[in-house]
């Protein structure tokens, strides 16, 4: 069985946090030193903006390596011609620093450029849990949640909402989504049966529309064997508009799966985030309510082009169910 599949989720163009702007970093002699960064009493203006200051410390030991959060440049889509050409673009607009730039200033310029390009290491733990999912059905792994039932059920909770319009490499993140969902379930076992939920694909990502948008969530294909038409024209009723009702479309999909208690059924729930709850609800609290219940899911969170917030909160929901996180940037890590 493909391992690298999702439950969904994403931001609204509106109040989610995306990644750092591409254009608007720059590097300016006359701002204010920021009180987190520049301790020294003798400075009285920095080189440092608000997206630098803000850049966390390179890492000092293995421990920092791994809880790194991805850069908006890391993965194997750097080297493709369209980001390589946006990361030149960001380094060119930098305005040169000043000779009296301090020791501190010039470090944290530092972090922040490699902050763009740091990588997701995966801790001990996620490595473990990837060898149990891709040894799916060995008697002898120590979690029975990976040993073969007599029933599988596949849970994909897809994002709708605006911020999934945005491009990568040309394409919108939701045609991206789409192409991997019927991708990985062109691989799943013949007999699984498959839900597909989606969600904020009502109203629009504008404040008036917040209320409709953050109520949208829809079972659209409900657990039955997949067919690749019938779920095709599904997949096709919608578009992202709207804004997140992570936490909500988590309590739903504990509701779709409650018949299938773990015993007899593994149960697979796939998220893929490109960015964090904006409906007021707590999808940490909700994964954990998930993974407790009788289902006993395993889940797959993926951040997608998803900025350091989305993924602290993204690897919070993994934790919270005892499952796996992983972060992807482009269509190639997405299918993998």
């Amino acid at each position: 069985m493909a391992a690298g599949f999702f439950l969904m989720g994403g931001c609204s163009n509106k109040e989610e946090p995306k990644k750092a702007d591409t254009n608007a970093v720059q590097v300016s002699k006359e701002q204010s030193p920021d009180k987190k960064t520049t301790e020294s009493a003798e400075a009285s203006t920095s080189i440092i903006e608000k997206e630098i200051t803000e850049a966390p410390q390179i890492p000092k030991n293995i421990n920092d390596l791994i809880n790194q959060y991805a850069g908006p440049f890391s993965g194997d889509g750097v080297y493709s011609n369209t980001l390589k050409a946006d990361l030149e673009k960001k380094i060119q607009e930098f305005k040169p620093v000043p000779k009296d730039a301090s020791e501190q200033d010039l470090d944290q310029l530092f972090n922040y450029m490699y902050s763009l390009v740091a990588e997701d290491y995966p801790d001990p733990e996620t490595i473990i849990k990837k060898w149990q999912l891709y040894s799916f059905g060995n008697p002898n792994l120590p979690d029975d949640r990976y040993h073969f039932k007599e029933n599988n059920h596949i849970e994909i909770i897809l994002d709708a909402s605006g911020s999934m319009a945005a491009k990568v490499n040309g394409k919108s993140k939701m045609e991206l989504a789409k192409e991997a969902i019927n991708h990985f379930l062109a691989a799943a076992p013949k007999d699984a049966k498959v839900s597909l939920r989606v969600y904020g694909h009502e109203g629009s990502n504008t404040d008036t529309d917040k209320k409709l948008s953050c109520s949208s969530t829809e079972l659209i294909y409900g657990s039955k064997v997949y067919n690749q038409n019938e779920f095709g024209d599904a997949l096709a009723k919608f578009q992202p508009t709207g804004w997140t009702p992570i936490a909500d479309s988590l309590k739903k999909a504990k509701e779709d799966l409650a018949p299938f208690d773990s015993k007899t059924n593994t149960n697979l729930v796939f998220l893929v985030s490109d960015g964090i709850e904006t409906c007021g609800g707590n999808p940490v609290s909700a994964a954990k309510q998930l993974a407790e219940s009788k289902i006993a899911p395993i889940v797959n969170v993926i951040g997608f082009d998803v900025d350091e917030e989305g993924q602290k909160q993204m690897r919070e929901v993994a934790d919270a169910a005892d499952g796996i996180y992983t972060t992807v940037n482009n269509q190639k890590e997405l299918l993998q």
